[in-house]
C-alpha cells in the first residue's frame, strides 16, 4: 500500500510540475566520551540522538527521513519536503499532512490543475482505411 500511494504521489508531482530538485542533507556520526571512560557514538538531528542502525521519520512540518550509521546521517524530505517545487503558472504548493498539493494563488481552500494541452488531431478512419500497407 506504500508503494502505491509514493507511486501516485511521484506521479503528480511528474504530472503537476515542471522542475522539482530533490532534498537530502548529510551529517556527521558524533563521539562523545562519557565519565567513566566509554565511547558513545550517534547521529544528531534538531537535538534528537539516534544510535547507528536507527531510522526515523518526523511528520508535519518536517517531513524528512533519516537514518543513522556508522558513515552518518543522512535524510531526505519525502512529500511536501522531497524538494524544491516549481508549481504551474496560478497555483502554490500547500503542506497537507507532508501531502504535496497545489491550490490556486487567489483561491487558496480550490485545488489547482494544470491547463490541459491540446487535443491532437483524431484520424479518419476512412483514409487509414484506404492507404495501402507497404510490404
Amino acid at each position: 500500500m506504500a508503494f502505491y500511494i509514493s507511486t501516485v504521489i511521484l506521479l503528480l508531482i511528474s504530472i503537476f510540475t515542471s522542475h522539482v530538485y530533490s532534498y537530502c542533507i548529510q551529517g556527521p556520526l558524533t563521539s562523545q566520551r562519557t565519565k567513566f571512560g566509554n565511547v558513545n557514538q550517534f547521529c544528531e538531528y534538531n537535538n534528537i540522538k539516534v544510535l547507528p542502525g536507527s531510522s526515523f521519520k518526523l511528520a508535519t512540518p518536517d517531513c524528512i527521513e533519516c537514518k543513522c550509521s556508522t558513515q552518518g546521517l543522512q535524510c531526505c524530505g519525502f512529500g511536501f519536503s522531497a524538494g524544491v517545487v516549481e508549481a504551474p503558472e496560478g497555483c502554490e504548493a500547500y503542506n497537507d499532512a507532508c501531502n504535496l498539493v497545489f491550490v490556486k494563488k487567489d483561491n487558496p481552500s480550490e485545488l489547482c490543475f494544470p491547463p490541459k494541452s491540446p487535443n491532437k488531431p483524431k484520424k479518419n478512419m476512412k483514409d487509414v482505411k484506404n492507404k495501402k500497407i507497404a510490404n
